[in-house]
């Protein structure tokens, strides 16, 4: 697992090193603009009360920022995309521990 590295941007703060994905998602350029960030999948044991059992479960964390204006998300996006590109550019080559 990589080392957590918590960032703040845009008025959240995120694990960087978990991220998955980032994407503008918007059905036309009037529309609210959703950009969404998706982190990596991870697995945890919830008891199940039915079968008196822990299951594994799946969990796919995502986290959306909405704004009125498609030039202000398209310029936050490229904001994350460039903090995570410096993130991965300083832990090129390091193991996961």
């Amino acid at each position: 697992m990589n080392k957590p590295n918590i960032i703040y941007h845009e008025g959240i703060a995120i694990d960087i090193s978990l991220v998955k994905s980032i994407k503008l998602v918007s059905k036309s350029v009037q529309d609210l603009q959703r950009v969404v960030i998706e982190f990596k999948t991870r697995y945890e044991y919830v008891f199940n009360p039915n079968k008196g059992v822990h299951e594994k479960e799946k969990i796919d964390d995502v986290t959306e920022l909405t704004y009125d204006d498609f030039g202000i998300a398209q310029q936050i996006v490229k904001e994350f995309m460039e903090i995570w590109q410096d993130y991965l550019d300083e832990n090129k080559g390091k193991s996961k521990e």
